[in-house]
């Protein structure tokens, strides 16, 4: 079993929660790091390898334009056999999530989505920066699976800080109603920035 991970390290904008190497960049930074990205995957011959997964993380990957994402589909599509891989993941933004970004997934055999979540609590949400419209992701999850993407994971945190057992519990409700959950704890070790909304 051989598994491919390529990390995209940028966002829209900056998670006070996340230890990810991430960066806010321009439109020329991006392209610039893809091209080198995929310059390097030429030089490591990948096409030589029999990958059984591939998963592309962040940062957000789905920050990136369409072009830019196509680009690097359509050079991964030509060492390996998409298609037929046991799985090919790529981490989604909710707020990124369009019928263009889908039909792409699709057209790449996208096997499964991880859609950063984080929390369905709109107070929560404005703590984290991670604002969203939860009937808005309801329709855009639909939409994932009438293109066939049927494996949908949805990212929770649980430890943040002010949340409530019912929070919490409310949460986990509106995740499973929808789809299949990882949660992952919060740490707040030397995070700043989202402690001072606490102090």
């Amino acid at each position: 079993m051989l598994g491919l991970y390529i990390h995209i390290p940028f966002c829209n904008q900056i998670c006070p929660y996340c230890d990810f190497y991430k960066m806010v960049a321009s439109d020329k930074t991006k392209e610039s790091l893809i091209n080198a990205l995929l310059q390097e995957m030429k030089l490591k011959n990948i096409d030589k390898y029999t990958f059984n997964s591939v998963y592309i993380g962040g940062g957000s990957p789905s920050c990136l334009n369409i072009n830019l994402l196509n680009k690097i589909f359509s050079e991964l599509n030509k060492s390996i056999d998409l298609k037929n891989l046991d799985e090919f993941t790529i981490e989604l933004n909710p707020n990124d999530i369009t019928n263009e970004l889908i039909n792409l997934l699709k057209k790449y055999h996208i096997s499964r989505v991880s859609i950063g979540v984080q929390t369905f609590n709109e107070k929560l949400q404005n703590i984290i920066n991670r604002p969203f419209d939860k009937n808005i992701l309801n329709d855009k999850i639909l939409k994932l699976k009438e293109a066939g993407i049927n494996n949908i994971n949805l990212d929770m945190i649980y430890a943040i800080p002010s949340r409530t057992i019912n929070e919490f519990e409310k949460d986990l409700d509106d995740a499973i109603s929808i789809e299949k959950i990882s949660n992952e704890k919060n740490t707040l070790d030397n995070n700043e920035k989202i402690m001072e909304v606490f102090i």
